[in-house]
């Protein structure tokens, strides 16, 4: 009898993870994340992005420039950063499970300004999910203030490589 039991017993575990349990879906994960909370709430938008593949080095480059329309703190600067990867550098299967980030390095170039104002807070260069030192190379990568209201169409984008 108790043999029995425990045949049962992984047979409901194997029947519990051939169903799906555990997977961890992508829109769930987007809209459950404090950035987009924080997007929905009216703390920040965007005023520019522009995604490029560099494929032959093995990396995607984001740059973004954000309008801060509430209070935030350098932590909530990096929530944003970390919604934007996971938006735009996660894989997922054809059922929208999350499987992971893609396989190359996230580069991300982030520039936060007061509202609508020229007015920069703060530069992040965030990579593969941390914040880093910006160099002087680096410094050319932020999106000026000038850059707004641009709708950027990555199918468009001859930088954009497939």
């Amino acid at each position: 009898m108790r043999r029995w039991k425990g045949v049962f017993m992984i047979g409901v575990l194997a029947a519990v993870l051939c169903a799906g349990c555990g997977t961890r879906d992508i829109n769930k994960m987007t809209t459950d994340h404090k950035g987009c909370k924080m997007y929905e709430e009216g703390v920040w938008e965007k005023r520019y992005e522009k995604w490029e593949t560099k494929e032959e080095i093995g990396e995607d480059r984001y740059t973004i420039s954000v309008e801060v329309k509430k209070d935030m703190s350098e932590d909530d600067m990096l929530e944003v950063l970390d919604y934007e990867k996971l938006c735009h550098h996660s894989e997922m299967d054809d059922t929208g499970a999350y499987l992971g980030d893609r396989d190359t390095t996230w580069i991300c170039y982030a520039v936060f300004y007061r509202g609508d104002t020229d007015e920069e807070l703060k530069r992040i260069k965030y990579v593969d999910g941390e914040s880093v030192e910006i160099t002087e190379e680096d410094q050319e990568q932020f999106a000026g203030p000038e850059l707004r209201d641009i709708d950027f169409d990555m199918e468009e984008s001859e930088d954009m490589e497939e």
